[in-house]
């Protein structure tokens, strides 16, 4: 029974790692232009800011501010993603792996704050989640935007 937990624990920390890797290495691509600006401004979201007040600062305002501001921005970036899909809201699986991440680190945020510990580190990680979604939603909007119109005929 002891050898059964032991192989399920270690499957798990396994998969844990694996999905871990895999989004870093999502995260790393690289976009042939910066979107993040252009999205951040258009929609008045608040994590570069953070990412700013963390890198020099430290975790030096109010944790509820943090927590909030990472959440309504992950919001408004899954709606934009949700909206400017082509194939009708749906996701990649990139995608949903990432949410899937974000949701995740979000939860460690917290548990790492409720138990005094180092939360600007997941702070830190879920703003380079954001960066990437502003990213990948500020592509799809310039692309839909720049797609010629289709003129139906009578």
């Amino acid at each position: 029974m002891i050898i059964a937990w032991l192989i399920l624990i270690l499957s798990i920390a396994m998969l844990v790692f694996y999905c871990q890797t895999v989004c870093q290495s999502i995260l790393r691509r690289e976009f042939e232009h910066r979107y993040v600006e252009q999205v951040v401004r258009a929609s008045c979201l608040e994590f570069p800011e953070m990412k700013q007040a963390i890198e020099l600062r430290g975790v030096d305002r109010d944790f509820k501010w943090y927590q909030m501001g990472l959440r309504c921005d992950f919001l408004t970036l899954n709606y934009l993603l949700r909206k400017s899909s082509a194939r009708g809201g749906s996701y990649s699986w990139e995608l949903r792996l990432l949410m899937i991440y974000f949701r995740a680190v979000y939860l460690w945020m917290l548990v790492s704050h409720a138990l005094e510990l180092r939360e600007a580190r997941a702070i830190l990680r879920l703003t380079e989640i954001l960066d990437y979604l502003a990213n990948v939603a500020g592509q799809r909007i310039y692309h839909r935007s720049k797609a010629p119109a289709t003129v139906e005929s009578e």
